[in-house]
């Protein structure tokens, strides 16, 4: 695979300045001094810093920015969405079993069913792994022991599966229910859970099966009265295990499937593989395996610290979603439609433009993960003012321009994070300026994080908490004619006046 490339300066303050300009307080004269000096030395260090590593520049620093996150993991991580088709749970239980021998054998194609090419190393992640709670930041570990189980949560008590060719789960459980258990952990901030962790770990083979299993499914039996309601609950509550990175909850009551999956290392991309793989190969089971219990062993101190824990869980999102009718595209692409909506929602939420992020996957390069596209330009500006067919070309133009720079590795986000990683090795003169100034603030410090896996079969609009304590997170998708959007908030003048920005762009934009 192509290692990921460091763009030049120049492309880089191009870019900047282009962005820079959709916003208040661009400051050319910093932009100038900053990329005339500073930024010269730093390129040095960063291109000296790349030569020394084994894939990507931004590998350690990228997974370090997860993992030394302290908040509890359903906030600084995880994203969770349900399924779009009902399955019966051995039937997905064995067509993943299958894809993981698959995967072993080296006879799984890398390939979507649309043809497209995927690059094998994010599938590394079908080994099994997980995030471990650590002092200060966390370690993520894949598994290399080629174990060959899943894992199974039910009624708060944790079992060991053997994956075998075309098997799934016998309903052998035990009746009692565990108030609190080990999965429990993971809804406290990680320095908590690391002090935990680390005392009862050795004595837990707990922390062995779940950290090794090649999956874990989290078994409910729950009534809900909305889909919000649920959905709330699968993202935030649900007794899951959240470090570990496939992780999915079956819900008996209504045969939901959700997913909610830590991101460290895994991103979307992968998921949507996986679920097509799936909805294209589903198989029932032959034979039914027998579920292993695995004993945990606590005592009081720990119910205490995590009933404690608990009630300091708080600061929790609100989730809503919202449908549209898209009458044509006028030859636009339907990412720039969704991304233009998204901008005039959120600058009627905000009553300001503020900075958008658009994942866009770098997939092509060793650990390239994504790159960030950022929405607002000058030309959206122009066409969200006049709602003129003209001005959205333009704006068509100027997003499919970004999305292709990013591909390439030529986004700024990246390359600007790379360089101020660095500002430590330089003697400063305007490094520390530039990246603390308004100027760089509004344009690359997020507030609106927009995602989308699409939405098909397999794979629907999903949820993660926002990543700021002002902003908003929002998933979106195109599917038969219909615009679909999540938004996780947290107040609810932001909700309305998003809300009504959507409503307001999509009757003006149909009637362009």
């Amino acid at each position: 695979m192509k290692k990921l490339n460091i763009p030049s300066l120049e492309i880089t303050k191009a870019n900047f300045i282009k962005h820079a300009k959709s916003y208040e307080d661009f400051n050319e004269d910093l932009c100038d001094k900053f990329f005339a000096n500073d930024a010269i030395v730093l390129q040095e260090k960063l291109l000296e810093y790349d030569e020394l590593m084994q894939s990507s520049y931004l590998e350690r620093n990228w997974t370090k920015s997860y993992l030394s996150t302290r908040a509890p993991l359903a906030i600084a991580s995880n994203f969770c969405f349900k399924l779009p088709k009902q399955y019966d749970l051995n039937d997905f239980i064995c067509t993943f079993s299958n894809l993981i021998i698959a995967y072993d054998e080296g006879k799984l194609e890398y390939k979507t069913a649309r043809g497209d090419e995927i690059f094998p190393r994010q599938f590394d992640i079908l080994k099994g792994g997980a995030r471990i709670p650590k002092p200060l930041s966390d370690e993520f570990r894949l598994n290399y022991k080629n174990t060959r189980f899943f894992s199974v949560l039910h009624n708060n008590n944790l079992y060991k599966v053997d994956i075998c060719k075309n098997t799934g789960l016998k309903n052998n459980f035990k009746d009692d229910f565990k108030p609190i258990s080990f999965a429990h952990l993971s809804l406290l901030n990680s320095d908590d859970a690391s002090k935990l962790y680390q005392k009862y770990e050795d004595c837990n083979p707990f922390f062995e099966v779940i950290e090794n299993s090649r999956f874990n499914i989290c078994i409910i039996n729950k009534d809900f009265n909305s889909i919000n309601e649920e959905v709330h609950y699968m993202q935030y509550h649900a007794p899951c295990y959240h470090y570990k990175t496939l992780n999915f909850i079956y819900n008996e009551k209504n045969k939901n499937i959700y997913i909610n999956a830590e991101h460290s290392f895994l991103d979307g991309g992968t998921i949507a593989y996986i679920l097509e793989y799936i909805d294209t190969n589903l198989t029932s089971p032959n034979e039914l395996k027998e579920p292993y219990f695995v004993e945990q062993y606590f005592d009081d101190e720990y119910i205490k610290s995590i009933q404690e824990g608990l009630k300091a869980y708080n600061n929790l999102s609100f989730n809503a979603n919202f449908s549209f009718d898209l009458a044509q595209d006028f030859g636009f692409s339907k990412d720039f439609i969704l991304q233009a909506a998204i901008v005039n929602a959120s600058k009627n939420a905000y009553k300001k433009y503020v900075c958008q992020y658009e994942a866009v996957d770098m997939r092509d390069y060793d650990y390239g993960r994504t790159e960030c596209v950022r929405a607002i330009s000058l030309e959206l500006q122009a066409a969200l003012k006049s709602f003129n067919k003209d001005d959205f070309v333009k704006a068509n133009n100027e997003h499919k321009t970004r999305i292709k720079d990013c591909k390439k590795a030529c986004g700024i986000d990246r390359h600007l994070l790379g360089l101020k990683t660095l500002i430590p090795c330089i003697e400063n003169k305007y490094a520390k300026e530039f990246f603390n100034s308004k100027m760089y603030k509004n344009t690359c410090e997020t507030i609106v994080s927009t995602s989308s896996l699409g939405k098909s079969n397999f794979v629907d609009v999903f949820y993660f908490h926002p990543v700021c304590e002002n902003g908003i997170g929002v998933s979106y998708a195109y599917y038969e004619g219909k615009c679909y959007f999540t938004l996780t908030y947290f107040d609810e003048n932001i909700l309305n006046g998003f809300k009504d920005g959507l409503t307001e762009f999509f009757d003006k934009f149909n009637n362009l």
